[in-house]
């Protein structure tokens, strides 16, 4: 088979000083998307006529397709310079993702209810504040957002046949995304830096009607991939190296991501034809240090 894609876009900022405290930001940009599709799949024997795998119930057919997507996401920010050391903003944007289809291996029910998926689009709002504290040995920037999704497109694997499953790019009908984060650096010394980050997500689906592999009403349930808490946090010391001309940097840093599913179903464990019990779809919290030892011209 065959996807051509072709694409046109348009791209646009822009930012008006109102007064001394006030700044305008304002963009946009327009896209113009089309793909046009050529894809065969055959499970027959072309020697003998009969199905290779009767019992996958693969698909046969030919589809010749073309499909445009049109989209101008708008973007509007108001900044505020409360002085010279801290900046507040609050934020409006948005953006999409273009359609396409599935050109994979399908069973000719899927084949029968078609291989194209819609384009997703989002809506985002944002508020912070950034800035320096401590003489500027501090710097910090702050956020909180909220995010709307129309048609999420999410990369699921369905059951199919016989134990066997397909992947296929499916559109969920809303997301929502919502949490805060947090970056400080702290200049501790001339030679030391210290760096700490915070990151608060909750991500479910909206509204997914028959959205889980075997058809379940998956509204209301958490996306996949998504921890509810992260946290990172870096030291980095310098001392010269004068007869070298260089310096050495010592860094350790450590990184905690909270628990969460790889299993659209929320799926924890599953139990083999031998009885035997596995968990599956499940990651618990992790944490990892890195150490480095770097010699810099």
């Amino acid at each position: 088979g065959n996807v051509d894609t072709t694409s046109y876009s348009v791209f646009f900022n822009s930012n008006y000083q109102i007064n001394d405290e006030f700044t305008l930001d304002l963009g946009f940009r327009y896209s113009d998307e089309e793909k046009s599709v050529d894809w065969t799949i055959s499970s027959i024997d072309p020697q003998t006529n009969i199905p290779v795998i009767p019992v996958f119930k693969l698909a046969n057919g030919h589809v010749v397709d073309k499909r445009t997507d049109h989209d101008f996401s708008p973007l509007v920010s108001l900044n505020y310079h409360i002085n010279p050391d801290l900046n507040a903003y609050i934020k409006y944007s948005t953006g999409y993702k273009s359609g396409g289809y599935n050109v994979d291996f399908l069973t000719q029910a899927q084949l029968d209810v078609g291989i194209e998926f819609d384009k997703e689009t989002v809506k985002s709002y944002e508020m912070g504040l950034k800035g320096d504290l401590l003489d500027r040995k501090m710097r910090f920037s702050t956020a909180i957002f909220y995010a709307k999704y129309d048609d999420y497109q999410i990369n699921q694997l369905i059951n199919l046949a016989a134990g066997t499953t397909a992947l296929s790019i499916r559109n969920a009908a809303k997301v929502e995304t919502y949490g805060a984060e947090l970056d400080l650096t702290y200049q501790l010394t001339e030679n030391m830096q210290i760096n700490a980050a915070i990151g608060l997500l909750d991500a479910k689906f909206d509204k997914f009607p028959a959205g889980g592999s075997n058809g379940e009403d998956l509204s209301g349930e958490k996306l996949p991939g998504v921890s509810d808490f992260t946290v990172n946090l870096n030291i980095q010391y310098y001392y010269p190296v004068p007869v070298a001309d260089s310096e050495l940097s010592l860094s350790l840093n450590y990184n905690y991501q909270d628990d969460y599913n790889t299993d659209l179903d929320g799926q924890t464990s599953t139990t083999l034809a031998n009885g035997q019990t596995l968990a599956i779809g499940h990651v618990d919290g992790f944490g990892i240090f890195n150490a480095a030892i770097n010699l810099e011209p």
